[in-house]
């Protein structure tokens, strides 16, 4: 990467939503100008960008130029701005939670039509006793990476005998579909269409209202070929080099070294493999879809590792650092040696 595009990189971020957002000191730059433009002096200055352009102004101006138009230069050369318009403040429900925007609504409907595509409705299942997630991964898994299994439940969420199955691609899909699976010798229907009507009986002429869709989307990715690589690079890289924001990454064990779960904000999981071109790669990590084990494994590290953070502000210790797990149990059964006071 060049030193310009670099520099354009770290422009992105830093007039990127989030960091508004965050950043009480860059959004009150901005709003000192009405038309928001700041001058190239004080850019070179700021925290990310001042490493990289070391004074030099010219470096600016070229990354800029190179932008296609989403940073513009004045003809004076002594200020930059973004061209992209703010994002307005959310508009918000009675109930407090934010409406989803017209983008919103339209990238949540695309994930939608995409995961239908990939997903194929069996039934024929015993409903007492239910088979287990493991019964049925296994029983599809023949055919293909199993994604994510939905059993399908009444008022009084017992089990109807029916789940939905997402697979990694349609092709999977379709194929299950002329296919005769049996779970127990009894033979199972198997049909793809039956989740397409059911989306459209769900949706069809109504303007999407889960509360769940008011933001950009939610992904879990799994990498691997991350080598020695800790959390922070991992999310350091994703955000240099895609701008997206990473919430949580899940290392695993040693024998699985350099592979991992990262959990990704604002994005829907295929918008963020497409980022990556036909080989999911960005630089030596190499990235795929998580399934239902590896999101549920990010998830528990997650809530393992804000539970340790919380104990750790009331003073009662934890894992020592992210990427190990500090004492052990043995180590925490002995007294701790006293400090020595003056």
């Amino acid at each position: 990467m060049s030193s310009e595009e670099t520099v354009l990189q770290e422009l992105k971020n830093i007039y990127h939503p989030d960091h508004l957002k965050k950043n009480a000191f860059f959004r009150e730059m901005l709003e000192q100008d009405p038309e928001r433009w700041i001058s190239l002096k004080k850019i070179s200055v700021i925290k990310q960008i001042k490493p990289l352009v070391a004074g030099d102004l010219e470096l600016l101006i070229r990354a800029a130029e190179s932008s296609n138009g989403e940073f513009e230069v004045n003809e004076q050369k002594t200020k930059l701005r973004c061209t992209k318009e703010p994002e307005k403040e959310p508009e918000l429900k009675e109930d407090g939670t934010p409406v989803a925007t017209a983008e919103q609504v339209e990238k949540f409907g695309d994930h939608i039509l995409s995961v239908n595509r990939k997903s194929i409705y069996a039934k024929g299942f015993p409903v007492d006793p239910e088979p287990s997630r493991k019964e049925l991964t296994s029983l599809f898994a023949p055919y293909g990476r199993v994604m994510h299994v939905k059993y399908r439940r009444d008022d009084q969420k017992k089990f109807k005998g029916s789940i939905f199955v997402e697979f990694e691609n349609e092709q999977v899909a379709q194929e299950v579909v002329t296919k005769d699976p049996t779970f127990n010798k009894k033979e199972l229907l198997v049909m793809s269409e039956y989740v397409e009507m059911k989306a459209k009986e769900k949706f069809a002429d109504q303007s999407f209202e889960h509360r769940d869709i008011a933001h950009g989307g939610m992904a879990y990715v799994e990498y691997e070929g991350a080598g020695e690589m800790k959390p922070e690079a991992i999310k350091d890289l994703i955000k240099s080099k895609l701008g997206i924001t990473v919430v949580h990454v899940y290392q695993k064990r040693k024998e699985d070294q350099g592979k991992g779960v990262a959990q990704l904000e604002n994005i829907w999981v295929e918008d963020f493999l497409s980022k990556l071109g036909e080989d999911n790669k960005l630089e030596d990590l190499t990235f795929k879809a998580a399934d239902d084990e590896s999101r549920g494994a990010c998830m528990d590290d997650k809530s393992r590792f804000f539970k340790m953070l919380k104990e750790r502000r009331r003073g009662g210790g934890g894992r020592g650092g992210r990427g190990g797990r500090g004492r052990s149990r043995h180590d925490s059964d002995q007294p701790r040696k006293k400090q020595k006071t003056d």
